[in-house]
């Protein structure tokens, strides 16, 4: 999940303070906005995140490598062999007739880490005094790129781009254009970039081109940096200009990281007396000398990159350094606590820099509630009527801790809130406001959570800590209606003094931020025809007479949920006895088979079947004359064993005799081919019982009559 934690604005325009207020709302990295003071160096880009910055590029003319003494340049960068003394010609790798120059760099932010901006700039000479002029003069504002995984040139046009003209007849010219979409689609790799116009040849005026991608990522496991990247289209020669850069931030405290780039044109090695100072202090690492910072170098906290093609350690052309000045700050306090803003001066004594970004990765101590703010639900489906739990949890993943830190989550429509269900960290806390930690105010739960939190204020979040908050809401939606909710946070950094805030996401999803959303089902219109049997008389007698055991009791069969515990059942209904006592041969057994529809719909063609055990034979004429005895709907109906659907739809019969459909669900290791079945159709068109083509579904306890009744039979114990 990427997020970026604090957003701060940059005062540069006021169109970047209206956008950069929404995302800050909405808990977002701010958007690379369109400069309108291009190529002045206001800000183009701004966020906080846990992350960093990388900067690949590379040369777009060379000089010819079969000289010696372009050879020992590139190598070396010999005083004498540079661009200024050595005739410039196009540098193409790559072989395609479409391209007059190209060339190469890797890719590689660490794994796992997400791209949030990309930026694509270009620049170079196009014509000056001795030389041959680049291809297209006015074509200066668009490349070709080809990003990894793709063998074909796409057209990069530019969205600010500036030329000028300096020292008579030097025509120059600097290009931005906003390429993160391609690069979060084709992440690490090799991007090759092709048609940077350039002039070409030997004079007073060098030749010069290159290029540079410089890439924002998230990286959950560096610390949050406030990210700032600069750019414009300038020149210094024998002359010094300040550039106030302002919309940085740093933490309040010292002993912060902080990392700075710079992409700048024909910077070259022999060519000494150029300095980058910030706030008037020189900027130097262990490849950029302070008196010679622009030296044609490619480089990374002091080393050069060499995932590139070409990659001569010295290109003559461009300059494109990413510096680690941590140490370098905490020894000379050169960007302080607090700071919104730095004054970067460029000086040169001698030779001509054209700079092209600047930008700035600066450690700060903030709490981050947002990056694993999340919500969930058991499932992603739930039918109207069903309690539905939500889990929302949080975990600091900042360097500081947080303050008054406070969730707030509006019960969304097609739910309502289930009282006494708020918890925090499995402690129960009331519904009502001003006794604890939690409460519901008739539209949202509201939680203050973390040490010291009460029942006005959040409380502190440490470093690393989690919280975990749970409540229930009943699901009102239709079916197909979507839920979809969202908690928010809203929390003080205990160091710096800011607020932060953010919003939940589903981590179930790929989306980012996104809510947690369930779908409505239809109720269930199934219907459950359940069955209790039981033994009711022995002999006509409702106690046995061989061992007086009563069988007008109402027995359970003591089996959790089973069809003798459903709700609906009439008071005293289902009477007689699992276990009837003792029998012998000749005594007749009365068995009554009590049914309920439990479901919520009526069935259809509802048939029951009941077994006969092997040493018991069926009686006839037990009741009023007939066979078996049925009652539903308050009437009694007489049933014969005959199959006679046409006079009523009860039948004795057997095994390899049963009626096709629907068909009777016997098991076949208890019951041979001979076996008596008792088949009784309680649904059905014709004969008795009347009127109940469906059986319908109870909606009550005994209600309604015809959802429920009983048959019975008498079997005799075989000799």
């Amino acid at each position: 999940m990427s997020h970026s934690v604090l957003k701060y604005l940059s005062p540069s325009t006021s169109v970047k303070l209206t956008a950069s207020l929404f995302l800050l709302m909405v808990g977002i990295p701010t958007k690379a906005l369109a400069n309108p003071s291009y190529p002045n160096f206001d800000q183009r880009y701004n966020t906080e995140l846990s992350g960093n910055i990388e900067a690949i590029g590379n040369a777009s003319v060379i000089c010819d490598r079969n000289n010696a003494s372009c050879a020992d340049g590139l190598a070396n960068g010999t005083r004498g062999n540079n661009n200024g003394g050595l005739a410039m010609q196009m540098l193409d790798i790559d072989s395609n007739g479409s391209t007059f120059n190209s060339s190469a760099a890797e890719l590689n932010i660490p794994a796992g880490a997400n791209v949030q901006f990309a930026a694509l700039y270009w620049g170079g000479s196009l014509e000056g005094f001795g030389t041959t002029p680049a291809p297209n003069l006015t074509g200066f504002n668009q490349v070709s790129l080809q990003i990894p995984g793709s063998g074909t040139y796409q057209t990069i046009t530019a969205d600010d781009q500036n030329d000028r003209t300096d020292f008579g007849s030097w025509h120059t010219y600097g290009a931005f254009a906003d390429i993160t979409t391609l690069v979060q689609g084709a992440g690490n790799g090799t991007y090759t970039v092709a048609n940077v116009q350039s002039n070409t040849g030997a004079g007073f005026t060098y030749p010069n081109a290159g290029w540079s991608i410089v890439v924002v990522y998230e990286d959950s496991t560096q610390p949050i940096r406030n990210i700032s990247i600069f750019d414009g289209h300038d020149v210094v020669r024998n002359s010094l200009k300040t550039f106030n850069l302002t919309g940085i931030r740093t933490p309040p405290t010292p002993g912060f990281d902080v990392f700075m780039g710079a992409i700048a044109n024909d910077g070259e090695v022999d060519q000494p007396d150029d300095f980058l100072h910030i706030n008037n202090n020189n900027i130097t690492d262990s490849l950029n000398p302070a008196n010679n910072f622009f030296n044609g170098t490619i480089s990374k906290f002091g080393n050069h990159v060499t995932s590139r093609t070409p990659n001569a350690p010295y290109n003559m052309v461009i300059d494109i350094d990413y510096l680690d000045l941590t140490i370098w700050n905490q020894t000379n306090n050169v960007i302080p606590t607090n700071a919104t803003s730095i004054d970067l001066t460029l000086e040169s004594q001698g030779d001509g820099i054209w700079p092209l970004a600047y930008f700035f990765a600066v450690e700060v101590f903030e709490p981050n509630l947002v990056t694993q703010f999340e919500k969930t639900t058991p499932s992603t489906t739930y039918t109207t009527g069903d309690t539905m739990p939500y889990t929302i949890s949080v975990t600091n993943t900042g360097n500081d801790n947080s303050t008054n830190t406070v969730i707030t989550d509006a019960i969304p429509t097609g739910t309502t809130f289930v009282p006494g269900s708020l918890k925090i960290n499995g402690v129960t806390k009331t519904d009502g406001s001003g006794d604890d930690e939690a409460e519901f105010d008739g539209s949202n739960v509201i939680f203050r959570v973390g040490t010291g939190a009460n029942a006005s204020q959040g409380g502190q979040v440490n470093i690393n800590d989690s919280v975990t908050m749970t409540f229930d809401v009943t699901v009102t939606a239709t079916a197909g209606e979507l839920v979809c909710n969202q908690a928010s946070i809203d929390y003080t950094g205990a160091t710096s003094g800011n607020t932060g805030s953010g919003v939940s996401d589903d981590p179930n999803t790929s989306a980012v931020d996104d809510c947690t959303e369930i779908t409505t089902t239809a109720v269930s219109t199934n219907p459950d025809v359940v069955l209790v049997k039981r033994i009711t008389a022995i002999n006509g007698l409702t106690t046995n007479p061989n061992d007086s055991h009563d069988l007008t009791q109402i027995v359970n069969d003591g089996v959790a949920n089973s069809a003798d515990d459903e709700s609906n059942w009439p008071a005293g209904y289902l009477v007689g006895e699992l276990d009837a006592g003792l029998v012998k041969p000749g005594d007749e057994i009365e068995y009554t088979v009590y049914f309920l529809n439990a479901g919520d719909s009526a069935a259809e063609d509802v048939r029951i079947c009941d077994w006969i055990q092997p040493n018991q034979s069926f009686v006839t004429g037990q009741y009023g004359g007939n066979d078996i005895e049925l009652v539903i709907g308050g009437t009694t109906y007489n049933l014969t064993d005959d199959s006679d659907t046409a006079t009523d739809r009860g039948e004795v019969t057997t095994v390899d005799s049963l009626p096709a459909t629907p068909t009777c669900n016997l098991s076949s290791f208890s019951t041979t081919a001979s076996d008596e079945v008792v088949v009784v159709d309680i649904t059905g068109t014709t004969g008795d019982p009347t009127g109940l083509i469906t059986f319908p579904n109870t909606t009550g306890q005994g209600t309604p009559t015809n959802a429920y009744g009983y048959f019975r039979f008498t079997t005799k114990v075989d000799e």
